[in-house]
């Protein structure tokens, strides 16, 4: 129970509906637990979209790995994204999942509380690449120029292509719910991709 310990700990591979359902519930009974249930859209967004970043994140290495593309050539990396967008749009996301966890590639999300608040932690074994990072950022640095998600949809309800954009929304989502933006974090080190949503009470 969560009166017991200090932290919730969940492994993944894939976003399939018990999953999903797992995470929903954690997170629900967590934020309840702290009479804190009014950020449960924003927090819930925010770890949802960073899951689903890192399960694709995952599968696209699998994937490149079982085609023999080299992912840090360039001309490979350009060309096997295109490949692996296919797939996933196809419907072949989970079959890559499984591949992903037989090559040792994992997802774990570790939610750290105390009555100081919740620190939550996504950690995924899938190195961000250089371009990846600078998207990343990029984005978040959208996201920093608005106050609201009503006018960041003004200004991008144009957008075709929407990659990316469920950052800039989960960031937004927890500015609008009072949680700073600098604790809504994304990085790489030794190989280890760590995003950190923190809420201090």
């Amino acid at each position: 129970t969560i009166k017991s310990c200090s932290s919730i700990e969940i492994s993944l591979h894939s976003l399939n509906e018990p999953t999903q359902k797992l995470i929903y519930s954690s997170v629900l009974e967590l934020l309840n637990f702290y009479n804190k249930e009014n950020l449960f859209a924003a927090v819930y967004t925010a770890l949802f979209e960073s899951a689903m970043n890192a399960v694709k994140a995952n599968a696209k290495k699998a994937f490149f790995k079982q085609k023999e593309l080299n992912i840090y050539d360039e001309f490979d990396y350009n060309s096997g994204t295109k490949l692996f967008k296919k797939q996933v749009t196809n419907n072949h996301l989970p079959t890559y999942c499984e591949i992903a966890k037989d090559q040792g590639l994992y997802i774990k999300i570790i939610m750290h509380h105390s009555n100081d608040g919740i620190k939550i932690e996504l950690l995924n074994n899938s190195q961000l690449f250089q371009e990846e990072e600078k998207r990343i950022r990029a984005k978040l640095a959208l996201g920093q120029k608005y106050v609201s998600i009503v006018d960041f949809h003004k200004d991008n309800s144009d957008n075709s292509e929407g990659e990316g954009l469920g950052l800039v929304v989960s960031l937004l989502m927890l500015k609008e719910a009072g949680i700073p933006t600098s604790d809504f974090r994304i990085g790489c080190k030794s190989g280890i991709t760590r995003t950190r949503i923190e809420i201090p009470f």
